[in-house]
């Protein structure tokens, strides 16, 4: 009798195994969408209902779907995503930098160009203001007269300054914020955007 109870019990379990195989296999069968992730920074996690996504690619219900990227250090994002069935959709975003964090992609060369190859508005004023350094220092000559003195214009980086983004600038003063301003426009650059230093 307890030989025979064993037995059925170990029927139901295998029963019970191939129910929920089954169920699983019917699940994954319905997940008929494709969502490609891609998330700058590397630490970004995709939150969509109660589901995490990475980086990788996964297989989902087709449908449209809300979703919020968040990293420490960084603004949340809001997205929406139409998945459609036996499609691939791309997931490739990235995440502004808070006030405090706003150096992140000028020290981190994996995820700024990770950001560039994504694109769009943000990237390309974010690469701006890291690619002036490529073009410091800026400087110009003026010539005086015979009877004058010539001068030397230097821009460059401010290393006394805790921002990244502080540009330095030796020969001029505030005073003539407009010729140093013309300066940094002339090499495509908008002066706004940094915080620049005159030599006292």
């Amino acid at each position: 009798m307890k030989k025979r109870s064993v037995i059925i019990g170990i029927i139901i379990i295998d029963i019970a195994v191939v129910v929920v195989l089954a169920v699983i296999a019917l699940i994954n069968a319905s997940k008929t969408a494709v969502m490609d992730v891609m998330l700058v920074p590397k630490t970004a996690v995709l939150r969509i209902e109660d589901g995490e996504f990475r980086q990788g690619v996964y297989k989902m219900f087709p449908g449209k779907v809300s979703g919020v990227i968040s990293a420490e250090g960084f603004e949340d994002k809001i997205i929406e995503i139409d998945l459609n069935s036996e499609t691939t959709t791309k997931v490739y975003e990235y995440l502004i930098p808070i006030a405090e964090n706003k150096t992140y992609y000028a020290k981190n060369q994996d995820d700024f160009d990770a950001m560039k190859k994504i694109g769009g508005e943000e990237a390309q004023k974010i690469s701006n203001l890291i690619s002036i350094r490529e073009v410091l220092p800026i400087i110009e000559y003026e010539y005086a007269g015979l009877t004058g003195k010539s001068r030397e214009i230097i821009i460059d980086q401010d290393l006394a300054c805790d921002d990244y983004y502080c540009l330095g600038v030796t020969g001029a003063t505030e005073d003539e914020r407009d010729v140093v301003e013309a300066m940094i426009k002339d090499r495509g650059y908008n002066p706004e955007d940094y915080i620049i230093n005159y030599e006292k």
